[in-house]
């Protein structure tokens, strides 16, 4: 008897060795056909938009009510919106059991404008062509000269030759640091002509002279600070082209 208890206490190590793989397989094929069968989209929400309806959005992102909420592939889907969409400027999907959706869109906003060849294109703050603008589209973006686009395409970061290397990086974050701090109906141009000084009109009041590419949040901080300081009928030029130096405003 005690033999046989052995020899039985033995065999159940091998039998949890065959079954144990099928039964996890079995247990999987289950898995994957409940989540085949079940989970199905039945609601799209759209968040953060404004410049496209929530309808344009979910076409452009490709999720359809009835797919698997499990085989959406999220990256897929912000490269179609990214593609289809020139305005959707950051996009995160999110999936919420059983059935739901959430789409949320951050859109660029046109900050500026680049003529050429009599085409009026409108750029957000990282320099992506947005659209063809008209003439009085055109009318309340900053105007941005002294760089010629080089083969402009909607939905593409903005190109130039190579007498114009650079000046897009710094254009960008002259036009991100006039977004983030609302100084957008207060510039109204933009020289680049000069890489290493860019030159920009504010508030009708002054011409800012920004010198080479450095520290370009700095650089507003001190504008912000010089224009703090002076009175309303003050007209002129503000120099932030001297590295560690404070503005200087000639009348």
């Amino acid at each position: 008897m005690e033999q046989l208890r052995r020899r039985t206490f033995r065999r159940r190590p091998g039998r949890a060795k065959l079954y144990g793989p099928a039964a996890f397989l079995a247990l999987c094929l289950a898995l994957v056909f409940a989540m085949s069968i079940f989970f199905r989209v039945s609601r799209i929400e759209v968040r953060g938009n404004a410049y496209y309806s929530s309808d344009e959005i979910i076409s452009a992102s490709g999720i359809e009510e009835g797919d698997n909420l499990f085989f959406i592939n999220q990256f897929s889907v912000m490269s179609r919106l990214f593609s289809r969409l020139p305005y959707v400027e950051s996009a995160s999907v999110t999936r919420y059991l059983p059935n739901r959706v959430i789409i949320d869109i951050s859109e660029s906003q046109a900050l500026a404008y680049i003529e050429l060849d009599g085409q009026y294109w409108a750029i957000d703050r990282s320099c992506k062509l947005l659209a063809q603008a008209s003439e009085g589209e055109a009318a309340s973006l900053i105007r941005v000269s002294g760089i010629t686009p080089v083969n402009p395409a909607v939905g593409e970061t903005l190109t130039t030759g190579s007498l114009d290397a650079g000046k897009t990086e710094y254009l960008s974050e002259i036009l991100d640091q006039i977004q983030q701090r609302g100084l957008t109906g207060s510039v109204t141009r933009i020289d680049m002509s000069d890489a290493a000084n860019p030159k920009f009109d504010y508030t009708e009041r002054f011409t800012v002279e920004l010198g080479p590419q450095g520290d370009t949040e700095y650089q507003f901080g001190k504008l912000l600070g010089a224009v703090a300081q002076l009175t309303e009928n003050d007209r002129g030029t503000i120099d932030l082209s001297l590295e560690g130096a404070r503005a200087i405003f000639s009348p």
